[in-house]
């Protein structure tokens, strides 16, 4: 038997009454000569003392020395204490694995400020999202280990959760849409912060996309607050290359090829403008005869331009093909109509107030847009 054992055995027998020095029934040893005799009665009382308390403190027994529960219990703990350290450790390495993704994604070639700082602003809340994602899934796995240590079933648990994250996802439903609209606008990047879209709804600059909602702003100056579900289709204004469109009308009795000369000399001026064609990419192209309307010719004219610039292009193209227009005396038509009066005289037996037709022969418009007097008489 150990020494463990032998001093926390309890004794099953009958106590023995332990021999210690100088105890005991057996006389003490004489003395040296001249030593005084030994108080007998003192000692034999203090002997008994200890004999009676000495078992009883030898064989106190350890709960926690030698037996099966608290070595089971230690080893819980240990397995606790074991997966809350591997849960930090895992969730510090995903920490450290997203931030270098989201390094190695904003880090650009410094040519475009504008788009560096877009994909920095898009990895950053990438990072974000994934870093939320990795927390709650640790959290969730290591909480459910814990519970597995501490003698919890896990079967109905994870049945309850699986219960109440069904109801909680129907009562949510709308939530979860937007949340997952949202992933999938950043994981595209269909548009960021400073784009120009059309929603179908609205029609602005992109303020602020997160998860949930996107913010755009209007020409008007109002702040839309578009929940990412609700986003059906969007129009992205501001990727790639756009286009600068005009439709310049002319009179029926003008040259086409002429006025087509007019229009390219006009609009090619921008290219050679440092202040005004900022936004030009390319030459203007004239596509030609794009409708024959009531009061004119239409041609249609384009120009490649850098992406959101096509409007300011637009309109200073306008102005330039107006004053070269003019100047080479090329007329722009604008809504005519030609005005048939119907004259009438008074019929008889009425009271002179009402006309009948006389003849019917068209009349020239006055300067106000309405028809000279008719030719008649009234009585």
């Amino acid at each position: 038997m150990s020494s463990r054992g032998r001093w926390c055995a309890r004794p099953t027998g009958p106590a023995v009454r332990p021999s210690l020095p100088g105890c005991g029934g057996a006389p003490s040893p004489p003395g040296p000569e001249g030593a005084s005799p030994s108080r007998g009665p003192e000692k034999s009382v203090r002997c008994d003392m200890v004999a009676a308390f000495l078992p009883a403190v030898v064989a106190v027994p350890d709960p926690l020395v030698g037996s099966e529960a608290a070595a089971g219990v230690v080893q819980v703990m240990l397995r606790i204490a074991l997966i809350v350290v591997m849960a930090v450790i895992a969730r510090r390495l995903a920490g450290m694995g997203i931030r270098r993704l989201v390094t190695r994604a904003t880090a650009g070639d410094g040519d475009d400020d504008a788009l560096s700082q877009r994909r920095a602003l898009r990895a950053s809340t990438l990072g974000a999202v994934l870093g939320s994602a990795a927390t709650v899934t640790v959290v969730i796995l290591a909480a459910l280990l814990l519970l597995g240590e501490l003698g919890v079933q896990l079967g109905p648990l994870i049945a309850a959760i699986g219960i109440v994250g069904l109801a909680l996802g129907f009562g949510a439903q709308r939530l979860v849409q937007d949340l997952l609209s949202g992933l999938f606008i950043l994981l595209e990047d269909q548009f960021g912060v400073g784009d120009v879209v059309d929603t179908g709804e609205v029609i602005g600059t992109v303020e602020g996309v997160t998860l949930r909602l996107t913010r755009v702003r209007d020409v008007g100056g109002t702040l839309w607050h578009l929940p990412n579900g609700d986003i059906r289709r969007a129009g992205n204004f501001s990727h790639g290359w756009a286009r600068a469109v005009v439709d310049v009308d002319i009179a029926y009795d003008t040259d086409v090829g002429r006025a087509t000369a007019v229009i390219e000399a006009a609009a090619n001026q921008l290219l050679y403008d440092d202040a005004r064609g900022q936004g030009v990419t390319g030459a203007a192209e004239v596509w030609g005869v794009q409708d024959l309307g009531a009061d004119g010719v239409r041609l249609r004219m384009a120009m490649p331009t850098a992406p959101a610039n096509q409007w300011a292009v637009e309109r200073e193209l306008r102005a330039r093909i107006k004053a070269a227009m003019d100047a080479e005396g090329l007329e722009i038509p604008f809504p005519q109509r030609t005005v048939w009066v119907r004259p009438q005289e008074p019929e008889d037996g009425q009271d002179g107030t009402r006309w009948r037709p006389t003849s019917l022969h068209p009349q020239p418009a006055g300067p106000a847009g309405r028809a000279d007097r008719p030719a008649g008489r009234v009585t």
